[in-house]
């Protein structure tokens, strides 16, 4: 028969270890608490989203058949944790039908704007895109530091509420799965440039005067 014996503690290391106390505790929570808030408040670590002071480009194809407008745009995000992109906000005069987010950007492709008013919207993006391209970059995306296109399929409700300067925000959840809006570049909603008429062609009346 085997007698198995328990190790007694060392009384010197035992002295050695600091006892725990309610004061210890409480500032360890917090130290936690005050890194927790200044981690939200800082817009690049719990707060993903675009980088609004590096600049963005794309393009725009209006679609009259659907009275609908694409915008693809590039631009950079600030994620250093990462970050989910769930979906894009609605903007006076125009809902989303759909967003897809590439990372990193995929070619712009070339739209073929001499046939876009014989088009359907399917038919506009099936020109733009290979099969199960868009598919695999549907919102939501996991986003990191770095740069990124956004893709989004505005549908007109509203002519006389549409306003060049109105942008779209994106709804944005962190890895902590909070939530909340960033705001998208300047110049990236679905009326751009619709005070010299680009957007008005056969879907808004043109301006007046």
């Amino acid at each position: 028969m085997s007698s198995t014996s328990l190790l007694t503690s060392d009384p010197s290391l035992t002295a050695l270890t600091p006892r725990p106390t309610r004061g210890r505790s409480l500032l360890l929570v917090v130290v936690a608490a005050v890194l927790l808030v200044g981690a939200w408040f800082s817009s690049s670590l719990l707060r993903p989203g675009p980088d609004l002071g590096a600049g963005s480009g794309g393009t725009v194809a209006v679609v009259p058949q659907g009275e609908a407008v694409l915008r693809i745009v590039d631009f950079s995000v600030v994620a250093p944790v990462g970050g989910t992109v769930v979906g894009i906000g609605d903007v006076p005069g125009a809902t989303v039908l759909d967003a897809w987010l590439f990372q990193p950007p995929v070619e712009m492709p070339a739209l073929r704007t001499e046939t876009l008013a014989q088009q359907s919207v399917d038919e506009v993006l099936a020109d733009a895109y290979a099969p199960g391209v868009l598919d695999d970059a549907a919102l939501p995306q996991r986003i990191t530091s770095g740069p990124v296109q956004v893709v989004v399929l505005w549908k007109i409700t509203d002519c006389g509420a549409l306003d060049e300067w109105d942008e779209p925000s994106m709804t944005v959840t962190n890895v902590l799965g909070m939530s909340f809006e960033r705001p998208f570049p300047e110049f990236t909603g679905p009326a751009l440039d619709v005070g010299t008429g680009s957007l008005a062609d056969g879907i808004c009346p043109p301006p007046e005067g």
